[in-house]
Protein backbone atom coordinates (compact mmCIF):
# COMPACT_ATOMS: atom_id res chain seq x y z
CA UNK A 1 0.00 0.00 0.00
CA UNK A 2 2.47 2.09 0.64
CA UNK A 3 4.81 1.37 -1.93
CA UNK A 4 2.33 1.74 -5.08
CA UNK A 5 1.56 5.46 -2.90
CA UNK A 6 5.56 6.31 -2.83
CA UNK A 7 4.91 7.02 0.66
CA UNK A 8 7.72 6.81 3.10
CA UNK A 9 6.58 3.58 5.94
CA UNK A 10 5.82 6.08 8.57
CA UNK A 11 7.97 4.61 11.75
CA UNK A 12 6.00 3.36 14.97
CA UNK A 13 6.69 4.54 18.03
CA UNK A 14 5.71 4.35 21.31
CA UNK A 15 4.63 7.86 23.54
CA UNK A 16 5.65 9.14 26.23
CA UNK A 17 3.31 9.99 28.73
CA UNK A 18 3.20 12.69 31.60
CA UNK A 19 1.19 12.55 34.85
CA UNK A 20 0.54 16.14 36.06
CA UNK A 21 0.26 17.58 39.08
CA UNK A 22 -0.13 20.77 41.44
CA UNK A 23 2.76 21.86 43.78
CA UNK A 24 0.05 21.32 46.70
CA UNK A 25 -0.61 17.33 45.65
CA UNK A 26 3.09 17.09 45.52
CA UNK A 27 3.63 18.86 49.27
CA UNK A 28 0.84 16.58 50.44
CA UNK A 29 2.69 13.28 49.05
CA UNK A 30 6.22 14.76 50.63
CA UNK A 31 4.55 14.43 53.53
CA UNK A 32 3.99 10.99 53.26
CA UNK A 33 6.76 8.02 53.78
CA UNK A 34 6.33 6.87 50.23
CA UNK A 35 7.92 7.71 47.24
CA UNK A 36 6.86 9.41 44.25
CA UNK A 37 6.98 5.86 42.14
CA UNK A 38 5.11 4.48 44.95
CA UNK A 39 1.93 6.60 43.35
CA UNK A 40 2.09 4.09 40.09
CA UNK A 41 1.50 1.14 42.39
CA UNK A 42 -2.26 -0.37 42.79
CA UNK A 43 -3.91 0.89 45.89
CA UNK A 44 -3.65 -2.42 47.58
CA UNK A 45 0.15 -2.35 46.77
CA UNK A 46 0.45 1.37 48.14
CA UNK A 47 -1.79 0.08 51.27
CA UNK A 48 1.05 -2.56 51.97
CA UNK A 49 3.87 -0.34 51.10
CA UNK A 50 2.28 2.50 53.17
CA UNK A 51 2.14 -0.09 56.53
CA UNK A 52 5.43 -1.59 55.75
CA UNK A 53 6.56 1.95 56.25
CA UNK A 54 5.03 3.36 59.00
CA UNK A 55 4.27 0.09 61.09
CA UNK A 56 6.67 -0.01 64.50
CA UNK A 57 6.46 -3.94 64.32
CA UNK A 58 6.65 -6.02 61.12
CA UNK A 59 3.81 -8.52 60.86
CA UNK A 60 5.61 -11.36 59.19
CA UNK A 61 5.79 -14.92 60.37
CA UNK A 62 7.62 -16.35 57.71
CA UNK A 63 10.31 -17.22 59.67
CA UNK A 64 7.67 -19.21 62.42
CA UNK A 65 6.80 -20.68 59.62
CA UNK A 66 10.10 -22.28 58.70
CA UNK A 67 10.90 -22.86 62.15
CA UNK A 68 7.76 -24.73 62.58
CA UNK A 69 8.42 -26.89 59.44
CA UNK A 70 12.06 -27.70 60.83
CA UNK A 71 10.36 -29.16 64.05
CA UNK A 72 7.97 -30.71 62.23
CA UNK A 73 10.16 -32.73 60.06
CA UNK A 74 12.29 -33.77 62.62
CA UNK A 75 9.05 -35.00 64.51
CA UNK A 76 8.32 -36.66 60.84
CA UNK A 77 11.79 -38.42 61.02
CA UNK A 78 10.58 -39.86 64.83
CA UNK A 79 7.50 -41.01 64.17
CA UNK A 80 8.95 -42.90 61.12
CA UNK A 81 11.36 -44.80 63.42
CA UNK A 82 8.66 -45.27 66.58
CA UNK A 83 5.18 -46.02 63.90
CA UNK A 84 4.74 -44.50 60.39
CA UNK A 85 1.20 -44.46 61.46
CA UNK A 86 1.46 -41.30 63.88
CA UNK A 87 2.60 -39.63 60.44
CA UNK A 88 -0.79 -38.84 58.93
CA UNK A 89 -1.82 -37.36 62.68
CA UNK A 90 1.53 -35.41 62.53
CA UNK A 91 0.57 -34.06 59.16
CA UNK A 92 -3.03 -32.90 59.87
CA UNK A 93 -0.78 -30.78 63.33
CA UNK A 94 1.31 -29.10 61.12
CA UNK A 95 -1.61 -27.95 58.75
CA UNK A 96 -3.57 -27.08 61.76
CA UNK A 97 -0.72 -24.93 62.93
CA UNK A 98 0.50 -23.57 59.92
CA UNK A 99 -3.26 -22.23 59.56
CA UNK A 100 -3.62 -20.82 63.01
CA UNK A 101 -0.41 -18.99 61.62
CA UNK A 102 -1.42 -17.68 58.93
CA UNK A 103 -5.04 -16.35 60.74
CA UNK A 104 -2.84 -14.77 63.71
CA UNK A 105 -0.72 -13.32 61.11
CA UNK A 106 -3.87 -12.11 58.88
CA UNK A 107 -5.57 -10.43 62.17
CA UNK A 108 -2.57 -8.56 63.24
CA UNK A 109 -2.60 -7.24 59.46
CA UNK A 110 -6.05 -6.38 59.41
CA UNK A 111 -5.61 -4.46 62.56
CA UNK A 112 -2.43 -2.87 61.70
CA UNK A 113 -4.83 -1.38 58.53
CA UNK A 114 -7.70 -0.73 60.67
CA UNK A 115 -5.42 2.25 62.77
CA UNK A 116 -3.45 3.62 59.93
CA UNK A 117 -7.08 3.74 57.90
CA UNK A 118 -6.96 7.29 57.80
CA UNK A 119 -3.55 7.92 57.03
CA UNK A 120 -4.04 5.16 54.03
CA UNK A 121 -7.35 7.33 52.83
CA UNK A 122 -5.77 10.34 52.59
CA UNK A 123 -2.64 8.82 50.35
CA UNK A 124 -5.13 6.89 48.64
CA UNK A 125 -7.43 10.48 47.81
CA UNK A 126 -3.38 11.30 46.59
CA UNK A 127 -3.38 8.88 44.31
CA UNK A 128 -6.73 9.20 43.15
CA UNK A 129 -6.11 13.05 42.10
CA UNK A 130 -2.80 11.82 39.85
CA UNK A 131 -4.91 8.77 38.54
CA UNK A 132 -8.27 9.29 38.51
CA UNK A 133 -10.47 5.52 39.02
CA UNK A 134 -6.89 4.01 38.41
CA UNK A 135 -6.26 5.58 35.21
CA UNK A 136 -4.27 8.25 33.53
CA UNK A 137 -5.75 11.29 34.13
CA UNK A 138 -5.73 12.03 30.14
CA UNK A 139 -8.22 10.07 29.92
CA UNK A 140 -10.24 11.89 32.38
CA UNK A 141 -9.27 15.19 31.71
CA UNK A 142 -8.98 16.68 28.69
CA UNK A 143 -5.84 19.08 27.32
CA UNK A 144 -8.06 22.20 26.92
CA UNK A 145 -8.71 21.94 30.79
CA UNK A 146 -5.21 22.81 31.23
CA UNK A 147 -4.73 25.64 28.55
CA UNK A 148 -7.64 27.16 29.64
CA UNK A 149 -6.23 26.89 33.73
CA UNK A 150 -2.70 27.61 32.54
CA UNK A 151 -2.43 29.01 29.68
CA UNK A 152 0.50 29.31 26.97
CA UNK A 153 2.78 28.48 29.96
CA UNK A 154 1.82 24.94 30.03
CA UNK A 155 3.09 24.46 26.57
CA UNK A 156 5.91 25.56 27.27
CA UNK A 157 6.36 23.36 30.36
CA UNK A 158 5.37 20.79 28.16
CA UNK A 159 7.71 21.36 25.43
CA UNK A 160 10.99 21.49 28.23
CA UNK A 161 10.11 18.78 30.02
CA UNK A 162 9.25 16.16 26.63
CA UNK A 163 11.44 14.18 24.37
CA UNK A 164 9.59 12.54 22.28
CA UNK A 165 11.98 9.71 21.72
CA UNK A 166 12.53 8.68 25.15
CA UNK A 167 9.72 6.45 26.24
CA UNK A 168 9.27 7.32 30.00
CA UNK A 169 6.61 8.47 32.28
CA UNK A 170 6.98 12.10 33.02
CA UNK A 171 5.57 14.00 35.65
CA UNK A 172 4.68 17.67 35.23
CA UNK A 173 3.93 19.47 38.58
CA UNK A 174 2.16 22.72 37.78
CA UNK A 175 1.52 26.00 39.78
Amino acid sequence: MFATAKVTFPILLLRNSVVTATHKTREKWAKTPLSWEDLFLTPPELTTEYLAKTTAIQIDFSKLKQQLAQQFSLLHMQAKLTHPSYLSMLKAQESKQIKGLNAVEKRLQKAEKKSHQEAIDRVLAIQNEVFPNQTLMERKTNFSDYYSTYGADFIVQLLSQLDPLTMKFTSLFLD
